[in-house]
């Protein structure tokens, strides 16, 4: 299995791409390894999230992201609400996640049962095994069980609230413990709470914390790397960047403009070579076609 450290590295760095998306409204709904990719240059792991195919753009009204008969996502990976076929928001993520990171301690997933179906049915009903019960033989602290169980949890106002919660809570969890080096002065590190703790001190007690502290995680357990989120762009470059004009396509334009407001318009593929814009233009002439006629456009 991979060590702690890079463990939390890994999926701190997987959490900020899917609080990302959140931010933009949208929910993965298939998150999973194989939807990972993992890029390791000298000595340093980069994390990019993929496969937004069954992805859903979130409404302003709640309703279910399904259609009768259809569960999108992968069983072992599936919250209890996706299971049922219910609504879902970006708490459903955080569920997937949890799961992942489950995984990635025990080297298993918490639930699995000899089909789809009884997967599923193990999401809505079952309790998962603690990791450190899973796998005892890695000294998983009861601190990080109770992260993990709490991104577990059945009843989405029981979970882990956000990505980016999730996230914060994994970067101070491995600060305090030691697994990450510390950004605080060796003063900080001789309080009972330091600042890093300050976020844990919410949901675990001071002795919960001390004994963190003390846990003195085999040396290979800990990293020299850490992961910071980037800063998220200014909100006049992120505008710019998505609702910009662009330039020298206005054949294009025009011709996909007349083709969407056509009353004969069937079923249109756009191809071009990876980076030809294909997104910025459909974005742009959607924009237009919702300005310009009465029509509900809506692009997933």
């Amino acid at each position: 299995p991979l060590t702690f450290g890079r463990v939390i590295t890994i999926m701190c760095q997987v959490m900020d791409a899917v609080s990302a998306a959140h931010r933009l409204s949208i929910i993965h709904r298939d998150l999973k390894p194989e939807n990972i990719f993992l890029e390791s240059t000298v000595g340093q792991d980069f994390v990019k999230v993929l496969d937004f195919g069954v992805a859903k753009i979130l409404e302003t009204e709640v309703r279910s992201v399904t259609s009768p008969g259809l569960v999108p996502g992968t069983p072992e990976y599936m919250s209890p609400e996706q299971a049922r076929g219910g609504t879902i928001d970006a708490r459903s993520d955080v569920y997937a996640l949890g799961i992942i990171l489950y995984e990635m301690l025990t080297e298993f997933v918490p639930f699995k049962g000899r089909t789809a179906l009884e997967t599923m049915m193990s999401h809505v009903q079952d309790k998962p095994i603690p990791p450190s019960t899973r796998r005892p033989d890695r000294r998983i602290p009861a601190t990080l069980d109770s992260i993990v169980l709490w991104a577990l949890a059945k009843n989405t106002d029981d979970r882990i609230t956000s990505a980016g919660q999730f996230r914060d809570l994994l970067s101070a969890w491995a600060e305090v413990s030691g697994i990450w080096p510390s950004s605080t002065t060796k003063e900080d590190h001789e309080r009972p709470i330091s600042r890093q703790g300050n976020m844990l001190a919410e949901f675990f007690s001071s002795d919960e914390i001390t004994d963190l502290k003390s846990e003195g995680f085999r040396p290979e357990e800990q990293s020299s790397l850490f992961y910071r989120p980037l800063p998220p762009l200014k909100e006049s470059a992120q505008a710019r960047m998505e609702r910009g004009p662009i330039l020298g396509r206005e054949t294009e334009k025009g011709w996909l403009e007349k083709f969407l407001t056509s009353k004969n318009a069937g079923v249109m593929v756009l191809t071009a070579p990876d980076g030809g814009g294909k997104s910025r233009l459909l974005r742009e002439v959607l924009a237009m076609v919702r300005k310009n006629t009465s029509m509900e456009v809506i692009h997933c």
